[in-house]
């Protein structure tokens, strides 16, 4: 534990069950070329397979 003071932690509303979680991984290499569209497809895939309140971490 740190001697330093931080803000007080407290439990944040959970959204109701059932949960999900899609997890897409990928090795980046020097070549970046293709990755943000590819990125973009993935949330668009997201979005549409989940309800409009899915949370998209990137």
């Amino acid at each position: 534990m740190s001697d330093h003071s931080e803000a007080p932690v407290a439990p944040v509303e959970a959204y109701e069950p059932p949960y999900y979680v899609a997890v897409f991984t990928a090795v980046r290499t020097q070549d970046q070329s293709g990755y943000s569209e590819t990125n973009a497809r993935m949330e668009d895939l997201i979005s549409t397979c989940f309800s409009t309140s899915a949370q998209v971490l990137v």
